[in-house]
This record gives structure tokens, sequence and C-alpha cells, in this order.
């Protein structure tokens, strides 16, 4: 019993808080549970031309819709190019209300084709919308 009073005193006080505050914390961080990362959305697909060849370089466009009001929630736009093999793709998109369009002319005023109906985006998984540039 000796050896205990005379080793637990040091213990006692500040010193001994800080090393009770810091056993407290390494068990919780033992204990919390192992969170898995945030599940990934994505939309993705491949763009063809008139003839069914993959498309490359054209503009495609994901924009947030709001059913409520069939219209556009926000205004914003994301943008990426398809690849040689007409693919593109659309990572870590919000869950919610989106729509795609395809940017064919040089002209950003020129008119935009609505690739696909509006759709609702859920978590937890991935949309696949193979699209085609509309004949000239």
């Amino acid at each position: 019993m000796a050896f205990v009073r005379e080793h637990w005193r040091p213990l006692t006080g500040a010193a001994g808080l800080h090393i009770g505050l810091l056993a407290l914390l390494a068990f919780a961080a033992w204990q919390w549970p192992r969170s898995q990362p945030p599940v990934q959305l994505a939309i993705e697909g491949v763009v063809v031309d008139a003839q069914q060849r993959p498309a490359p370089g054209i503009r495609v466009w994901l924009r947030d819709w709001d059913f409520g009001t069939g219209g556009q929630k926000s205004g914003s736009v994301v943008e990426v190019l398809t690849d040689r093999q007409g693919r593109y793709r659309f990572a870590s998109v919000p869950p919610g209300g989106a729509w795609l369009q395809l940017l064919v002319a040089v002209d950003e005023r020129s008119p935009m084709t609505r690739a696909v109906e509006p759709f609702e985006v859920e978590a937890g998984k991935t949309y696949t919308h193979d699209l085609q540039v509309p004949a000239k």
C-alpha cells in the first residue's frame, strides 16, 4: 500500500487532472465510431454526334432545378468538357433537382439544348445520361 501512496501522490492536483483528461480523450478517440467518407454522387455519360460517334470537346452544363417552381434554383452552372471518347462526369453532385444542357455553339447567346428533363439526384446513387448532339 505504501508503494501506491508514494507513486499516486504526484498525480494529485493539476498534473493528475491533465493525465486524467488525456486518458479520457484517448479512450473516447478509441471508442469513437469509425466514420465512413461521405457518399459521392455523380452524373456521367457519353455524348455522341448525329452519326453515333463520340463527340469530344462538347461543353456539358449541370444546373440545379427546383421542382416546386419549375425553374432553376440558383442560376449556378457547373461545366465539364467531354474527353476524346465523348465521356463526361460531374463528381460530388449535391442531392436535389438537376438538369443537363449541351452547349455546342461557340457563342453562349445561341440557343442551348436541354439534354434531359430535370431529374432528382438522390444520395448514394450515380446517374448515367448518354446524350446526343442535336443535328444541325
